[in-house]
């Protein structure tokens, strides 16, 4: 957008902005925002994307203990949906917020270091043909188009794919786990093609 918002800085440069990613199996049960929050608090989480969220169209939410942004799709029966999920105060350094579809969101927000890209996705599931992901793909390497360089870009979410044991290139560590499948040999190519790297192969995993 082009509407100049005012922002407050997010320290992040020498101090810890803890930022992860769940799938929530849905957020259209009553209760399940208020445990998702809860949860959230008891482990001391700044930053949560959210993937199949399942909530139809687009927008924000304010609650009292966290502020939310979701983008889903315009079907009532929508089963897909992702949404990041933001303590108050880092919700005040919020920038913009891009929906592109029920699959992909980005949120852009103003740190003391350098622009924060937090891009939200939701792939396919192995049952989906290879064409929707390649669209998923696609609208990933429109966002990530979109941003200047300088700024400090993570692509978080379910990619529903297994990048496996072994490391390949930069791309991928030496911590990954299982069996690699095609949907992560199409996750590999992707970080290939765009200068990423699966960030959770490159420490050991509990």
């Amino acid at each position: 957008t082009n509407n100049k918002i005012e922002t407050q800085k997010l320290k992040i440069f020498n101090n810890i902005v803890r930022i992860t990613t769940w799938n929530v199996k849905s957020l259209r049960m009553n209760g399940k925002l208020e445990n998702v929050e809860a949860e959230m608090k008891r482990l001391n989480i700044d930053i949560l994307g959210m993937s199949e969220v399942r909530w139809p169209g687009t927008g924000t939410k304010k609650n009292e203990d966290s502020f939310i942004y979701y983008s889903g799709g315009s079907d009532a029966n929508n089963y897909y949906g992702v949404a990041v999920l933001l303590r108050p105060n880092i919700q005040k350094s919020v920038i913009d917020f891009i929906p592109i579809s029920d699959r992909v969101m980005m949120l852009k927000l103003n740190t003391n270091f350098r622009t924060l890209n937090l891009i939200q996705v939701y792939a396919p599931t192995c049952d989906k043909p290879d064409e929707d992901v390649e669209v998923f793909y696609s609208d990933i390497a429109k966002v990530l188009k979109s941003t200047k360089k300088g700024e400090m870009t993570f692509v978080i979410g379910d990619f529903n794919a297994k990048a496996g044991k072994g490391a390949v290139g930069d791309v991928v560590g030496d911590y990954g786990l299982g069996t690699r499948n095609e949907r992560g040999d199409r996750l590999i190519q992707f970080c290939m093609e765009q200068n990423l790297f699966v960030s959770n192969t490159y420490f050991k995993q509990h």
